[in-house]
């Protein structure tokens, strides 16, 4: 099956985008202290290994996978632990201390808020490289990585906004009458 060129350059792009996902989720994986938080990011390292090994697997059809490039099939230990700063559950967002971050870890809503940005963007991006992509196994992997993404950025969401750590400000009304008057039709539309 050819690939077209423009197929080849979101397959390197995204091949090595997974790839740092990857090492960052083996390291966060053993880092955090939640176990259920533990549980979804072993779910997703899962998921971004098996998107890695199919966009590898396309490149390796066509002859365009470079020598170094691994086959993530990854069974052993994490390490790490990456510094936090700036957020209190009480006061919010702090400013940044400086100091010695050597013996620093990242909290387990940081690592979690870290990893739900990267799921927005890998879905986006693979959103964008599927409606791109001409042959239609190419595509449809895209378009599949892109909902496993979106379904792992809302397993994020649901946990972080469980623990009070990912807020959605309700829109007050006086905000919503400009486009209620605006959009008339949503007058019946709750919230309006």
């Amino acid at each position: 099956m050819p690939i077209t060129q423009k197929e080849a350059f979101w397959l390197n792009e995204l091949l090595n985008g997974h790839a740092a996902a990857v090492d960052r989720l083996l390291v966060d994986a053993n880092a955090v202290q939640d176990p259920q938080l533990r549980s979804i990011l072993e779910r997703h390292l899962r998921a971004d290994q098996q998107h890695y090994n199919t966009m590898r697997s396309f490149l390796a059809q066509n002859g365009q996978v470079p020598g170094a490039v691994p086959d993530f099939n990854y069974t052993g230990q994490y390490g790490g632990g990456f510094g936090q700063q700036g957020w209190n559950p009480q006061a919010g967002y702090q400013p940044f201390q400086s100091g010695d971050f050597r013996d620093h870890r990242a909290s387990d809503r940081t690592v979690a808020v870290d990893h739900l940005e990267r799921c927005k963007w890998h879905a986006a991006e693979t959103l964008q490289a599927g409606l791109e992509s001409a042959t239609p196994q190419v595509r449809q992997a895209f378009l599949g990585m892109c909902k496993d993404h979106a379904d792992m950025a809302y397993e994020l969401f649901q946990y972080l906004h469980a623990r009070n750590w990912y807020q959605v400000p309700a829109v007050q009304g006086e905000m919503m009458r400009p486009a209620a008057q605006a959009y008339p039709a949503m007058a019946g539309v709750p919230g309006f």
